[in-house]
């Protein structure tokens, strides 16, 4: 964005005629731009008003992701489009029609319609965790390939940083010896006949994580990362972070017969936005934790 001033100068009026400043703080933070109340303020302080009552540095990078977050909030919430060419924003004739970014959002909730998030997508949701971040699949082999074959600037630098911080981590896959296992993969194979195969890496893939895990407490860091095994039927994706503390959040995938997990849409729930919703997952991952064993 060229001018990312002059688009929070074009956006705010918009935004604080329908939010107050809590309110949209919980919008921004419903597109991933976690901003602290302070930095909201400042931001009004130095672009809007243009007289802050001591100096305020704002980086160039906190603008930029403050203008973008600020049209996505706006295209969210009223049948505008932002046009770049012209900067303005331009009322959309079919107000019936989807957003073009495959997402939508009801009752603090958005749903992706396009599956998996993106490595960096993931990375920008969980870099702001102050406690606990909590990763359950099935075989959790996409996210043992983001530490054994990305670069690790990618994801791994960030989930050390994570540690270095306190936060803890953990990783929960179906137990590869369980009848359940193997129950559940036979019945994916009917309708995707290489969930046979994936069904026999998974031993290969528990002790690529059991590396992972002893490779990254070594580094003695007060964050620990933990490994745990379960044998329930597995019904969804969970990536939870901090489900204690009220700004919990959670990107949730429902496992779908006959359809690959990457193309099963993502919902993002967060707990100060959709509570209720929130906490009825929490209660069933809770159940799935209790029951889970550690390696």
């Amino acid at each position: 964005m060229s001018d990312s001033k002059a688009i929070i100068r074009l956006c705010y009026p918009i935004l604080i005629e329908r939010f107050n400043h809590k309110t949209l703080l919980i919008k921004l933070h419903e597109v991933q731009f976690d901003i602290a109340p302070a930095t909201l303020t400042n931001i009004k302080k130095v672009i809007i008003e243009g007289n802050p009552e001591r100096k305020i540095s704002l980086s160039k990078e906190l603008l930029k992701e403050a203008a973008k977050a600020f049209i996505l909030v706006i295209e969210l919430n009223w049948p505008l489009k932002y046009d770049p060419a012209t900067h303005e924003f331009i009322k959309l004739e079919n107000t019936d029609s989807e957003p073009e970014n495959t997402s939508n959002q009801a009752h603090g909730i958005i749903i992706y319609q396009d599956g998996r998030r993106s490595t960096s997508e993931k990375i920008q949701f969980i870099k702001n965790a102050k406690k606990e971040i909590i990763e359950v699949g099935i075989r959790l082999h996409t996210f043992s390939q983001y530490f054994t074959s990305r670069r690790k600037s990618e994801f791994r630098d960030h989930i050390e940083q994570l540690l270095k911080k306190g936060v803890n981590m953990k990783c929960l896959m179906m137990d590869p010896a369980s009848e359940m296992t193997r129950l559940y993969f036979m019945d994916r194979a009917k309708a995707l006949p290489k969930e046979a195969k994936a069904y026999e890496q998974m031993p290969q893939i528990l002790d690529d994580l059991k590396k992972i895990k002893e490779d990254l407490n070594q580094l003695g860091h007060p964050g620990q990362f933990k490994l745990f095994t379960y044998e329930n039927f597995p019904y969804n994706h969970y990536m939870m972070v901090d489900p204690e503390e009220d700004n919990g959040k959670l990107l949730l995938s429902s496992y779908i017969h006959g359809i690959i997990r990457a193309d099963c849409p993502v919902m993002e729930i967060r707990k100060n936005t959709a509570r209720v919703t929130f906490n009825t997952y929490l209660k069933s991952l809770q159940m799935i934790l209790e029951e889970a064993k550690e390696v």
